[in-house]
């Protein structure tokens, strides 16, 4: 079996973490099927390509919410003779792909809170998301809160619609050396305890609300802890990103645009707590690395966030600057309460596996091409 898979999709941090991770997980597992995987830039694909024998890395150029992106992957994939294609992200189905079809749908945001989605990609959503349902043979996605939005929208989607839960990469649950912590702590600037939160600068991300949460803190709690927040920019974000600058002003908030991978874990593990104010997520990522870490979340009680944290997060209402304040100088206040919240959190990201994820990815892989394989045989007969 020969299965293309689209990594060119790099305008979403965790479309991005979920493919990479899932792309390195499959290839530790499967040394027998033949892969070619598309990237979109060559220092892209130098960065992550597999360097496995089964594994062929393609520079293909990726054009954002333009329908040539699918017409040209689809040539591609007719081209490089592809059994089984699998898009990691709906954005980018291929149009007519000439092979069986795997699509992950994060999330149905463009649906479900179509204010949070500049126009332009809103617009082009309005088309690929129900061609990305009709088009795949099977639809995977994050959250069992996805699969529900899924089938709100598009009910005939839900006899091929599986679960598959992001991972943790295993070097999120390693005890760190407090040496290491401290190292960490001074290449990124930061002095003493710190408020840690993940996540681009994007308005779904609801950072802005965020910063300006934590200025209302009472003074002894900002004096012991400053605000770090990890957030890529992302293009066609600008003026987003330029509220979020703005409001830092003046304050003990410090923006990291970007964090090496192997220094994620290290931050992880050196915050206080780390807060998650989004108003809208398939899954989440950053709060499963969180609690892997044992650091206590405290979290938006939007979309799948309950879903992902269970009791092991404190929750405010992202849409409330009040209860998101209240919430954080709760947990922040009771020591005994962090280390409830740490084991708690400690427990529940063991639900989360990428070595899981890629297995359940390899069986929709096999199934697809399994019921190619029986239609052909019928045809011959």
């Amino acid at each position: 079996m020969r299965i293309g898979i689209d990594a060119r999709f790099n305008r979403s941090p965790g479309v991005e973490r979920y493919y990479n991770s899932l792309i390195s997980n499959i290839a530790a597992i499967d040394k027998e099927n033949e892969y070619v995987v598309y990237y979109p830039s060559k220092k892209y694909l130098e960065r992550h390509r597999i360097k496995q024998d089964n594994f062929t890395s393609i520079l293909l150029p990726a054009y954002a919410y333009d329908p040539r992106e699918q017409f040209l992957l689809a040539y591609q994939i007719r081209k490089d003779r592809i059994d089984v294609f699998h898009s990691p992200n709906s954005w980018v189905t291929p149009l007519l792909c000439p092979c069986p079809l795997v699509v992950t749908i994060h999330d149905v945001c463009p649906k479900t809170h179509p204010e949070l989605i500049k126009l332009k990609a809103r617009m082009y959503s309005l088309f690929m998301l129900p061609y990305s349902v009709r088009a795949s043979d099977i639809i995977l996605t994050v959250s069992q809160y996805s699969k529900k939005e899924i089938i709100r929208f598009y009910p005939r989607a839900e006899e091929k619609i599986r679960v598959t839960y992001n991972g943790i990469e295993e070097v999120f649950r390693q005890k760190r050396d407090e040496r290491d912590v401290r190292r960490i702590k001074e290449i990124y600037g930061i002095k003493g305890e710190y408020l840690l939160s993940v996540g681009a600068l994007m308005k779904h991300k609801n950072l802005l609300s965020l910063i300006q949460t934590y200025k209302q803190l009472p003074s002894s709690l900002k004096e012991r802890c400053d605000l770090l927040i990890v957030g890529r920019m992302v293009p066609a974000h600008e003026d987003y990103v330029r509220e979020v600058y703005e409001a830092v002003k003046g304050a003990q908030i410090k923006i990291v645009d970007f964090a090496e991978e192997r220094d994620l874990p290290l931050l992880y593990a050196g915050a206080t707590a780390f807060v998650f104010p989004s108003r809208q997520e398939g899954f989440g990522i950053p709060l499963a690395e969180a609690m892997a870490s044992g650091t206590p979340v405290i979290s938006s009680n939007a979309t799948v966030m309950p879903e992902i944290c269970g009791e092991a997060a404190a929750y405010f209402d992202p849409g409330s600057i009040e209860d998101m304040k209240d919430t954080i100088e709760r947990v922040l206040g009771s020591k005994t309460l962090m280390k409830e919240m740490s084991i708690k959190g400690l427990e529940r990201s063991r639900a989360f596996s990428w070595a899981i994820a890629a297995q359940q990815t390899l069986d929709a892989y096999r199934d697809v091409y399994r019921v190619k394989s029986s239609v052909m045989e019928r045809r011959k007969g």
